[in-house]
This record gives C-alpha cells, structure tokens and sequence, in this order.
C-alpha cells in the first residue's frame, strides 16, 4: 500500500507530514489503542520515504505518548487514558519561582529570561511574581510560593531588607532559595552576583590612568544594596593603591533620592541644581555612575547646566547659572554603550540574562541535593568597553566564577 498524502510541495519536513498522517489515521480508529503499528520496514514502504524519516515521525508520536514501543514485539498504540496519565505527570515536574519588586525595568526582564531560558532548558515549570515595588508584600509571595508547592525560589531582594528573619528560617529549614543581583549581608544565603568591586575597581583605575583625581561618586536611592556596597568597595581599592584618600566629600549619595523615569526627568528642577553646587563646590574631573539609570539621569543633567537646548524644557526651568563640565563618566550598565554619548568613557557590561541562568543552575543544582550544605557564592564578572572601541566590548580577566563560603 503507498500512501499518497505526502506533498513533496509542503514546506513542512517529511517526517512531521509522516506523523502527521499517522496521528490521523490512529485518530480516526485504523490503528486502534493495543493494536501494533506495520513495521518500520513497511512504513518505510508505503510512505515512500527513508527509514531515518520514519524513526523521526515515530519518535514525535512517542514524545506525544501516542505509541510506545515495546523490545521484540513492534509499536503499540497506547490508551488515551494511558496518555492522559501522562499528560498529568508532566504537570506536575518541579517548579520555580522568580520574584521580584518590579518587572518593567529591562535589567530585570533580563534577568527573568535568563531564569525562564535555564528553566525550560531543564524542564522546570517558572512562576513569575512581583509585588510592584511594595516591599511588605515580598515576604508574603514568598509564603504563598512555598505553600503552592514550589520546589524552589529565586528572589531579587527589595531594597528595604526587612526579611532578615523570614530568610534566615528558611536557610535553617535548608529550603531551596538563591538571592541574585543583591543579597542581605548579615545571613550566610545561596547568592548570585556580579563581581561589582573588581569592575569598580577596574573602572576607577582606568579613571586615575587617564589623569583624573579628583573621581567623584553618584549613586541612585538604593545606597544600602549591597552590589553598590561592593561597587564603593573597589572604588576605595584603586584610590588607595595610588595613595589617594578616600573623601567622604566624593560620595554623593543624595542627588537624586528617588529613582525616575526618562519621561519623567523634566519633572524634577531640583536635581541638576543639587548636582551644580556639587561640581562647583568640590570641582571633579571624573564621575563613576553606579548604574545606568544614573548615568541617564547625570547626562541630561549635565546638558541642561551646560544651557543646551533640550525639547521640551521650559526657559523658566533652566539653570540660573550654566556649567560647563568636561570631566568623563564611567558606569555600570546591562547594555553596550554608544559612540555618541555625551561624557561617556567606560562601562563595566553585566549580562542580566547570564545572571539569571546562573541562578536557575544554582538552585537547580540545590533541589537536586547535589551540593554540600556551605551556601554557595557564584562571581559573574564583568566586561569593561570604552568610547574608543566603539561598542565593542573589550573583555578584562575579572573575578572567581564560583566560590563556596
């Protein structure tokens, strides 16, 4: 018998047109459940294509649990409630949950699909969960994850750190949960983080290579976060290795207390003035922004002092005294800078994604009990690219990729 079905024509491959026709006919009674399949040999025959394609259209009806094949006797059709059994194991395979204060920030989305990539590459279900940046409803997502039966938890810590007591319950009951990005210092946790004081360091020595000395601090509001701890730490590092001293007048940590939204910066006309008494009262050659958001923000600042003309900004909101800064900027970013952008010198590019992946493997690693019990510490290092490479990062030897306590 040949089957004339196959339409050479079809963009569709061979071996999903053969499975295809083979689901139909075991769909509609020709093959009914208990019953063989023909050989591969005949198959092979009657669709007139090769035995490797019919290997692959019947490995598609397994994967499916329509057939099953069984040593020395052929292909069995299963029962749709055999398949139906199956169908519900697959629902139940282990889950993990990811969450977070907010998720419409692309950093964190690009963490999420680090997490949701390592995830299903493992065969993980993912529960996403945010709580909006409302940081008393942390603590409670995280209850109500475990009380759904979540195998394991990832958590990008609200900057508030209020949880000291839930966190360190849950690392006695050695509950599965990996901290990313951030992590509260004062308890021994799983964590994933990047290796922010050698970047830090790295970025303020280029600085100080370049001549600069005086290399002043902006942060946003999440001073306490410890990746801006860390940041601060390799800061200091490269200032004192060139007997430089450490002044706390650098460190401006109030210039903008509150985090806004790029269609939100006109709103704000006391920032720049806070960072125009800032440069003419301690004059600095050089900014290290501690993330990209800050480095936006001191940007268009910067341009507004200098009296450049901006769309949308009304005269009466302008400065009342320019300034005419040179200095350069270096930062932290998620993304790979651009040529054109104003005072930009260095960033140090931290992958979110490949942050999250590692977080996944962790906490995988740590469900699976293929771990001792220490917490573990995982360093993702950075990469350091200039305005002279033009985007194109320049990778620096930064950092241990993993290390226990």
């Amino acid at each position: 018998m040949t089957i004339d079905n196959l339409d050479s024509n079809n963009p569709l491959p061979l071996y999903f047109q053969v499975y295809k026709s083979l689901l139909e006919r075991i769909q509609r009674g020709e093959f009914p459940p208990g019953s063989f399949l023909p050989p591969e040999r005949q198959l092979t025959e009657d669709y007139g294509v090769s035995r490797i394609t019919i290997i692959k259209a019947l490995n598609e009806l397994a994967q499916q649990q329509y057939i099953r094949r069984q040593q020395g006797r052929g292909t069995l059709v299963t029962d749709p409630a055999e398949r139906a059994s199956a169908d519900v194991s697959q629902t139940q395979r282990r889950s993990i949950a990811f969450i977070c204060h907010t998720l419409d920030h692309p950093y964190l989305f690009q963490i999420l699909m680090g997490i949701a990539r390592t995830a299903a590459q493992h065969h993980y279900n993912l529960q996403v969960i945010s709580s909006y940046d409302i940081d008393n409803e942390e603590a409670q997502h995280i209850k109500e994850a475990i009380a759904r039966n979540i195998d394991g938890i990832i958590v990008y810590p609200h900057h508030g750190y209020h949880h000291e007591s839930l966190y360190r319950e849950l690392y006695r009951q050695r509950f599965p949960l990996v901290m990313v990005d951030r992590y509260y210092p004062q308890i021994e946790t799983d964590r994933v983080i990047f290796d922010d004081e050698v970047a830090s360091y790295d970025l303020t020595h280029r600085l100080l290579e370049q001549g600069k000395r005086r290399i002043a601090v902006i942060s946003y509001f999440e001073v306490e976060a410890t990746s801006i701890n860390h940041r601060l730490s390799g800061y200091r590092r490269a200032l004192q290795e060139r007997g430089l001293a450490y002044n706390d007048d650098l460190i401006w940590l109030d210039v903008y207390p509150a985090f806004q939204r790029s269609d939100e910066l006109h709103q704000d006309t006391s920032a720049h003035e806070r960072l125009r008494k800032y440069l003419v009262r301690y004059k600095p050659d050089a900014l290290l922004t501690l993330n990209d958001d800050v480095l936006e923000r001191v940007t268009y600042d910067l341009l507004i002092l200098s009296n450049t003309s901006l769309s949308g900004f009304a005269d009466s909101q302008k400065p009342k005294s320019s300034v005419n800064w040179l200095g350069k900027i270096a930062t932290f970013s998620y993304k790979l800078p651009v040529s054109y952008t104003p005072y930009h010198a260095l960033t140090a590019i931290h992958s979110g994604e490949m942050l999250g992946a590692e977080a996944t493997r962790l906490v995988i690693a740590r469900m699976d009990h293929t771990l001792d019990k220490a917490p573990q510490l995982i360093k993702v290092p950075m990469s350091i690219a200039t305005n002279e490479t033009l985007g194109v990062p320049w990778t620096a030897e930064l950092s241990v990729p993993s290390e226990g306590f």
